[in-house]
């Protein structure tokens, strides 16, 4: 694939998993073999682990929302910088809640993924 259509892949993976909440995306955009390195190391591998710590951030941080701000794409990867835009309202792993209702945080982060040749996401 070109990196054009594997930037897009992912930018598919922020707009419709990530800020439209579509977890039923995942299995159209990811590998069933996918490999997620941030997920702790007891969880289920593949698309439904990805699925979890998806559901993990939506559940704490009911207005989770990325904001892309670069993509740098090379091969069959894809670097993508931005912010991440959320209010902590639940747990997330042992983390409560700290801040009063309302609070808006950010957090910038980069990532990465690696896309497969026929365009299904198999890597962060």
């Amino acid at each position: 694939m070109s990196t054009s259509k594997n930037e897009a892949q992912v930018r598919r993976w922020v707009e419709e998993v990530v800020n439209q909440k579509d977890h039923a995306a995942i299995d159209d955009l990811f590998s069933p073999d996918f490999i997620d390195y941030t997920n702790p190391p007891d969880w289920t591998p593949g698309r439904e682990g990805h699925k979890q710590i998806i559901a993990l951030y939506h559940t704490a941080f009911p207005d989770f929302h990325f904001t892309v701000e670069h993509e740098i794409a090379e091969g069959d990867m894809v670097v993508i910088r931005g912010t991440y835009h959320f209010t902590h309202e639940g747990e997330f792993f042992w983390h409560r809640s700290y801040r009063k209702a309302g609070n808006l945080d950010r957090n910038a982060s980069f990532s990465s993924r690696r896309v497969e040749d026929y365009g299904t996401l198999v890597q962060q």
